[in-house]
């Protein structure tokens, strides 16, 4: 851990100054290696001398960086790319200046693929927008932390060396005091700096590129070959000045709503769109300069943080939209009524009013703040009257009301694992039964009381200790207690966290899920789903197959968008990613959401050939490789994917809540989300597991893409004296290695008490045969020739889900310690369908 942490301190001082405008960093997050921040005193920057004031300046002399006084303000945390291996962060095509630029990003829609997939392979990491580009400072960094090579890219795509010594004139003698007073790196420093003259000269990366000698290409082999020639060289650190401080412009509103509400928003746009001059007390910018072309709006509605609040730099935008930036796109963040610094009343998942979005009166819900938003964006900004929505989890869910607002400016709303309906399967609950981790990880702070406006979150009032384990901590302990610090105690209030016993404001999202055990009018009016018509955008709609918290709001979303939008273009794209995985893999920003939203905001491209992308998985563990396979809808109708009924044999065990299945291996401090392809092998050797095999060694490669649905037969019957018996089923699809590992496919719970209906639950009868059915979300997995596809049954899978008390209460919630039971569940037949 100490070694990528050398060169870092180094050049902290030069680095210090240099950077003090924003991020001097790999701005692309395109480069291996993790990213080390870094914090010094003064963080406000105030009374910085003046070559480091002009060192923030842009070029052309604006100070991104500078208050409206010409104070130099901003956040002084500096983000380095720590050392990074060199193979694979020189692909042998970025000689080629041409393969660095993002216009060249394939275009889903147009690109062949030999896979017949429809969506150009990513061939290299220098196939997709620069790895490298003109104007980045090239540092090889040796096995001690000493600095070998230092170069600056030019803007013909070539490696223009500097001298270490010149190099070293740009560090300050007390640098020399940060390095370990023994081994090479100490001496080599030492011996550059030493009689560096101080001329004061800016520290910038262009004056250092100003001493370049002879221009050698930039290319895997040059590189390798000076890394070579020190023979000592540990890896590559790639330093890029502040990129969006010198592009982005930030200014901070408050949109008023048809009600009057005010709803906080962060606009960041161009610099060159930004206004140049507005009349006194508007916040509208000047006439559009000549020669500048608008550009479209993409806008993210959400209720966490935005952002830094009232830092006026850019420097809050993030990697992950990397894309939209790179096109100039303004970018607008927004917090929903009732959140942090915007007015008004927060509630989860507002229920959709159905109002006319374009009436100028209340009711408001979410559509109509996102149309009266939209429509200030419209005229407040420089754009080209094309707007984008889009929302990962909560701020999918804003995503999605947003489809229906009915605005003439939205051209494309991308879902991205939207919240949607919190009983059946996303986020709090799957088929009704409470999933314990990340309701009370999530719920202790967010469901408290907004009390804006403000910048600041809640403090959580999770009582668990920091270094717990999670089962030991939750084991034993009944739902009611669990749930009693936030719902209320006797004095009426919720208790706080600690041993103070203070009471505070309940949490009315624990209020509510307490309050509504069955899928009532609660629930099914805060689903969005059934409002999702005359959608008149585009709509992307992506999920994750390893997506632990809402893997069944996209799935059911795409199906309502289809069903009851025949003539909208509805595009799906489901691959092996984790929740929100797919803001860091470049085959989805690059090769498809890009494009994409190109294509809608800007008419640029072609339409896209495919409805589905899927990207199958396959090994254990999420995948962000460029190159990845993809299916098209097209290739699986070519594919043989024909739903597959296997049978499930007979078997029984004892289900005791005082030792519930772990929900993975191990101790965890937190809800793990590699539990969504975990190994299996130790529960399989639990007697409360059923494992089965339902196909063996399988001699070629096997396909499997569609939902996975369960017919079980079972009975139940208490191992002691429960006077009525309640359970959970939980079911998980596993593909077996030949070497013995038991990677999880899929899985999901479902409780007996709704095996014949959501709304009303029924006690299961000791002895008496029942059935239940219930679906697992949808796979797309390639089964290897030689592995085999099994099944495990059980009825607990702690702490990911509340423990059944199996004794069958009008309320589960209301289970004390008394109520918590062994049963011996037989199961007695049953089927698994899996595929389509």
């Amino acid at each position: 851990m100490l070694s990528p942490m050398i060169p870092v301190l180094i050049l902290l001082s030069w680095l210090r100054d240099v950077g003090a405008s924003g991020e001097l960093c790999n701005v692309t997050g395109r480069l291996p290696g993790e990213k080390v921040e870094l914090d010094f005193p003064g963080r406000r920057l105030g009374g910085i001398d003046a070559d480091v004031a002009r060192a923030c300046c842009a070029p052309d002399g604006t100070p991104p960086c500078c208050a409206p006084d010409g104070t130099p303000s901003g956040d002084s945390k500096l983000r380095l790319l720590a050392i990074s291996s060199l193979p694979g962060l020189f692909a042998p095509t970025s000689e080629s200046t041409a393969a660095s630029n993002p216009a060249t990003a394939s275009n889903p829609a147009t690109a062949s693929n030999p896979s017949g997939a429809g969506v150009a392979p990513a061939t290299s990491p220098a196939t997709t927008p620069a790895a490298i580009i003109p104007g980045d400072l090239i540092l090889i960094i040796g096995r001690s932390g000493e600095l070998l090579h230092a170069g600056t890219v030019t803007s013909d795509g070539r490696l223009a060396h500097i001298p270490l010594k010149v190099f070293s004139s740009y560090m300050s003698a007390e640098t020399v005091g940060d390095v370990p007073k023994t081994g090479t790196s100490r001496s080599k420093m030492a011996k550059n700096v030493g009689n560096v003259p101080k001329n004061g000269t800016s520290r910038t990366l262009a004056s250092i590129a100003a001493w370049s000698q002879t221009p050698r290409r930039v290319s895997a082999r040059s590189v390798a070959a000076y890394c070579s020639r020190w023979r000592r060289a540990a890896g590559v650190m790639v330093l890029r000045q502040p990129w969006l401080p010198y592009h982005y412009t930030k200014r901070e509103v408050l949109i008023p709503m048809r009600d009057g509400v005010r709803l906080y928003t962060a606009i960041y746009e161009p610099r060159e769109l930004a206004a140049a001059a507005s009349p006194a007390g508007s916040t509208a910018p000047a006439a559009n300069p000549a020669g500048i072309s608008p550009k479209p709006i993409v806008l993210v509605r959400n209720p966490y943080p935005v952002g830094t609040y009232g830092y006026g730099g850019p420097g809050d935008l993030s990697d992950k939209i990397r894309c939209f930036t790179e096109r100039g796109y303004i970018i607008v963040e927004q917090n929903v009524r009732g959140t942090y610094m915007s007015e008004g009343i927060f509630e989860d998942c507002r229920p959709l009013e159905g109002a006319s979005p374009a009436a100028t009166t209340a009711p408001t819900d979410e559509s109509t703040d996102a149309y009266d938003t939209i429509d200030w964006l419209i005229a407040n900004t420089r754009n080209n009257g094309a707007v984008g929505i889009y929302g990962v989890s909560y701020p999918g869910f804003y995503a999605t009301c947003a489809a229906i607002c009915g605005h003439p400016a939205l051209k494309i709303v991308s879902p991205q694992a939207p919240v949607t309906d919190w009983w059946m399967g996303d986020d709090a609950h799957h088929n009704g039964a409470l999933m314990l981790c990340d309701m009370y990880g999530f719920g202790a702070s967010f469901f408290r009381p907004k009390g804006n406006p403000t910048p600041d979150s809640a403090e959580s009032l999770s009582e668990i200790p920091e270094d717990a384990d999670l089962y030991t901590w939750f084991r034993g302990k009944p739902v009611s207690d669990l749930l009693a610090p936030f719902v209320g105690g006797s004095d009426g209030g919720a208790k706080s966290a600690g041993s103070t016993g203070a009471a505070v404001a309940p949490l009315k999202g624990f209020a509510d899920i307490v309050a509504h055990p069955d899928y009532d009018a609660f629930w099914q009016e805060r689903n969005p789903l059934r409002h999702l018509k005359n959608v008149k955008p585009a709509v992307l709609v992506v999920g994750g197959l390893y997506d632990a918290e809402d893997a069944w709001g996209p799935e059911h979303t795409l199906a309502a968008l289809r069903q009851q939008n025949p003539e909208t273009d509805v595009y799906g794209v489901f691959g092996p990613w984790t929740h929100g995985g797919w803001r860091k893999d470049l085959d989805f920003l690059e090769r498809i959401e890009a494009p994409i939203f190109e294509y809608y905001l800007e008419g640029k491209g072609g339409k896209p050939a495919w409805r589905d992308l899927l990207i199958p998985t396959g090994e254990p563990g999420e995948n962000l490789t460029p190159g990845k396979e993809f299916l098209t809808d097209q290739d699986l109708r070519q594919t043989k994917t024909s739903a597959r009924r296997f049978a499930i044999n007979p078997g029984r065990y004892i289900s005791d809540p005082a030792n519930p299945v772990p929900y993975m291996e191990g101790e965890s401090t937190w809800r793990d989300k590699a539990y969504m392809w975990g190994d299996q092998r130790f529960a399989s050797a639990r007697p409360d597991v059923l494992t089965q095999v339902i196909e063996g060694d399988l001699k070629e490669d096997r396909l499997i893409v569609g939902p996975v649905h369960i017919d079980l037969a079972f009975s139940a019957a208490p191992a002691d004296t429960a006077p009525a018996l309640d359970l959970d089923l939980v079911v998980k699809l596993i593909d077996i290695a030949p070497d013995g590992t038991m990677s999880l496919v899929r899985g999901d719970v479902c409780p007996a008490r709704w095996r014949k209906s959501k709304t009303s639950p029924a006690p299961l009868i000791p002895g008496v045969p029942a059935t239940l059915s219930f679906d697992i979300p949808s796979v797309c997995h390639r089964f290897a020739a030689g592995h085999s596809v099994a099944l495990q049954i059980q009825s607990s899978w702690f702490p990911l889900v509340a423990m059944n008390p199996q004794t069958f209460l009008q309320n589960p919630y209301t289970a004390s310690a008394k109520d918590y039971h062994p049963v011996e569940v037989k199961i007695l037949s049953g089927a698994i369908t899996v595929g389509r």
